[in-house]
């Protein structure tokens, strides 16, 4: 049983849409996953505000959090 093989590609050739759409989707995930970090960082430090607000209550908790 023979298996056929398909044709090296010519480097100089221009990407598929596939490959495009590929190359463009794993940019888009890069860039969602670069989001998602800078969400989770934030998520954090308004974690850290709201544990500031709640010990130091009132007002004065707030606009220290807050200046």
């Amino acid at each position: 049983m023979s298996l056929s093989r398909a044709p090296a590609r010519d480097t100089s050739e221009t990407p598929s849409p596939r490959e495009r759409i590929r190359s463009h989707m794993k940019m888009v995930i890069s860039q969602l996953e670069g989001i998602l970090i800078e969400l989770k960082d934030v998520a954090k430090e308004l974690r850290e505000v709201r544990f500031e607000v709640y010990m130091f209550g009132g007002e004065a908790g707030i606009l220290k959090a807050f200046p």
